[in-house]
């Protein structure tokens, strides 16, 4: 989440079944070392962010979903209204959920 969230974004290696962003925009144009999903295009993501995040203002405000490109397995959960910590919303919790049940090798 949030820092962890940059990390994730930015880790191009591919030995995960999916990657989780949360508190992220994927979204940095004045550091592009920062800017973007490196996830090879065949890992699923899952990213979890809100409208508005008070971390992220100005150029650094936006959406994973932009930076997702050609991936045919990416989702965005957008939160409604401003914040940050998105482990108290139900609707993260169950993306969550939803998406290691989809992507867990059995």
């Amino acid at each position: 989440h949030s820092e962890g969230g940059i990390t994730v974004a930015r880790w191009g290696g591919g030995e995960f079944n999916g990657h989780i962003i949360s508190g992220w925009t994927c979204t940095a144009p004045p550091r592009p070392s920062f800017d973007g999903v490196r996830a090879p295009l065949t890992t699923p993501l899952l990213a979890i962010s809100f409208e508005s995040d008070p971390w992220f203002p100005g150029p650094y405000a936006g959406s994973c979903a932009t930076k997702f490109g050609t991936r045919k397995d990416a989702r965005q959960v957008i939160l409604p209204g401003a914040g940050h910590e998105t482990a108290s919303y139900p609707q993260a919790r169950t993306a969550v959920l939803q998406f290691l049940r989809d992507h867990t090798v059995r």
